[in-house]
């Protein structure tokens, strides 16, 4: 397994990972030491054992610039302080062969499961005899059919639904736009199929357009989402206080607000924000932290509950819980 290092690539990975290895296969996922420590901690319904059947390498990672924390208030909503990370991930090339040539001379075969923002793998294991590899999708498929274009199949499907397709711009940047197309060509050539965490019951209509685009003619196609497992309890019985207030609940009545791993709101959004909340009179869970950095676990001062409307915390009560870090979900 080789992720993408942002956490909803991490965590999806690691949940195939442990689906696998489950069915007694071997696992090895590689990735940035302080990322597989990241998902291991924020992993949501596995027992604590089950990591113990997983086998992980830490990966170097490459010196890069470091730029400033993200700026809640900037006019572009992507994460660009995590751009030189992203570009930095490509120069773990080296190790990765050198794990995969390893693997390769001591089993009967070996499948390489990668990120498709991280297409060098595959190229690397398409030189292996014994090996090959295997592309990862982990967004809908619906998402990834709007990137080839706003013509065609993809915008007559949509429409057929009642939909259309949104633009794009101010959602990336031309730099991993740019990064992204790049993965997108490099890895066309040499992976055998695509893994998707969806479900024909959700996508079946978009699975059937994907596999009928050029790039994807002749590649096995397996739908074998969703990965998260529906086990409440972690085998050392703890549980996260978001959880422990849920259960208290009426049933269907919480909304969850949260907008991710790698964003902050702006002041003016969260203030907004607090009074929709307010005014809705809905039960909520709302987690409001500052984005993740490069490294996850670097210091940082979360100041984004200081934003919130003097007396929010007071006005709803028990009617809503605001987390400030990692939340399960």
């Amino acid at each position: 397994m080789v992720p993408f290092p942002a956490q909803g690539h991490l965590n999806q990975l690691l949940h195939l990972a442990l689906n696998l290895s489950f069915h007694g296969l071997a696992v090895h996922y590689a990735a940035f030491a302080p990322h597989i420590q990241q998902a291991k901690l924020r992993l949501q319904g596995w027992p604590d054992f089950a990591l113990d059947n997983l086998h992980f390498h830490n990966l170097p990672i490459p010196s890069f610039s470091c730029p400033p924390p993200p700026d809640p208030n900037s006019t572009i909503s992507f994460p660009v302080h995590l751009q030189p990370l992203f570009d930095a991930s490509e120069l773990v090339l080296p190790h990765i062969a050198s794990l995969l040539h390893s693997l390769s001379a001591t089993s009967r075969r070996i499948v390489v499961i990668f990120d498709r923002f991280v297409s060098f793998a595959s190229r690397e294991a398409s030189t292996l005899p014994n090996a090959e590899s295997y592309c990862f999708q982990c967004v809908p498929i619906s998402q990834d059919l709007v990137f080839l274009g706003h013509d065609g199949p993809t915008a007559d499907l949509l429409q057929s639904h009642g939909l259309t397709i949104p633009s794009l711009d101010g959602c990336i940047t031309e730099d991993f736009f740019a990064m992204m197309i790049g993965h997108y060509k490099m890895s066309g050539l040499e992976y055998s199929g695509i893994l998707m965490n969806t479900c024909r019951f959700m996508e079946g209509e978009f699975i059937d357009l994907l596999a009928q685009q050029p790039d994807f003619i002749g590649k096995r196609h397996f739908a074998i989402g969703p990965l998260n497992p529906t086990t409440p309890v972690r085998a050392n019985g703890q549980r996260h206080l978001s959880l422990e207030w849920l259960d208290d609940q009426p049933s269907r009545s919480v909304l969850y607000v949260s907008f991710g791993s790698i964003t902050s709101l702006s002041d003016k959004q969260i203030e907004q924000l607090a009074i929709a909340l307010l005014n809705s009179g809905q039960r909520f869970i709302w987690v409001l932290r500052e984005a993740d950095q490069g490294d996850g676990f670097a210091k940082k001062e979360n100041d984004r509950q200081n934003k919130l409307p003097p007396g929010f915390m007071k006005n709803f009560e028990d009617r809503g819980i605001i987390v400030g870090d990692w939340a399960p979900c």
